[in-house]
């Protein structure tokens, strides 16, 4: 018996991560402003009503507001690393939801499934068993099954 994604728990679990990452990184202020605490925020504005907040491409418009997941660190020479991997990763899954909510098709619902593991991909890069485990993973093991 072939077992049915429930895509609103998944979207939904989406967002707890993404937050979750948010609220566990450490105070930094970048000119004056708290990114994480603006991404947060926004991403708890976007959770409480996904198909509205992510319509007509607002992922793009307000991906100002997302700058919290750029990870930022100095190297032992001095020189300022970026890294924008989670970054982009959460843009194109908040992306493929508005995608998602507009056209309910099965190629929608495969690029949502398939954005969300490169973002679990993304989130657990710093572990290098979880992130290998999650790239050999098939995209069912990503979504949340109905009951």
């Amino acid at each position: 018996m072939k077992k049915i994604v429930n895509f609103d728990a998944t979207i939904q679990n989406f967002f707890n991560d993404a937050i979750s990452w948010l609220e566990n990184r450490p105070v930094r202020l970048r000119d004056g402003k708290y990114e994480e605490g603006v991404a947060s925020e926004y991403l708890k504005m976007v959770q409480m009503d996904p198909r509205k907040n992510t319509a007509n491409n607002a992922a793009y418009v307000n991906c100002d507001k997302l700058s919290g997941f750029i990870e930022r660190h100095v190297d032992r020479n001095g020189s300022l690393i970026t890294n924008n991997d989670l970054y982009l990763a959460v843009i194109r899954v908040l992306d493929a939801i508005g995608q998602y909510y507009t056209n309910d098709y099965q190629y929608t619902q495969q690029e949502l499934l398939k954005n969300i593991k490169q973002f679990q991909i993304a989130l657990n890069r710093n572990n290098i068993i979880k992130s290998a485990f999650y790239k050999t993973r098939p995209l069912a093991y990503f979504a949340q099954k109905q009951k």
